[in-house]
């Protein structure tokens, strides 16, 4: 049955990672980009398949308005699975939220622009003086 689902999720392991990271991250980082899909190999295809199904299924867009408490977005530029364009939405329905669109990244921009990423949630933590500054 394992064999199956390693067969499964290798029809995914390319699309899957090409939505995930740019190209030039793809090509750059083999290393990191092996481990990541290692990691999509080993997950189960009913859990996959679960997800997307969970995904497709859920719009809360509508309700974002009721969030009031500091909210920071950010999202990769090439982000195809949460694109700039549905942050900026989500960034307009949550009142005083903060959007940063961080370059050169797709969908998992905390790896693959890691500094940026981490640079982006140390000011918003300051700025909202989070216990853990």
């Amino acid at each position: 049955m394992k064999v199956a689902r390693s067969l499964g999720m290798q029809g995914l392991l390319e699309s899957t990672l090409k939505r995930w990271f740019t190209e030039e991250f793809r090509n750059n980082y083999p290393k990191v980009i092996s481990k990541i899909g290692q990691g999509i190999l080993n997950t189960s295809t009913d859990g996959f398949i679960g997800c997307c199904e969970a995904i497709s299924k859920i719009d809360l867009l509508d309700r974002l308005h009721e969030i009031h408490c500091p909210t920071l977005i950010l999202v990769g530029e090439h982000d195809h699975g949460t694109p700039p364009e549905m942050s900026l939405q989500m960034h307009q329905q949550i009142k005083g939220s903060e959007l940063f669109i961080i370059p050169n990244a797709g969908h998992i921009s905390n790896i693959e622009q890691e500094d940026i990423f981490n640079l982006q949630i140390s000011h918003f933590y300051q700025k909202i003086g989070s216990p853990l500054n």
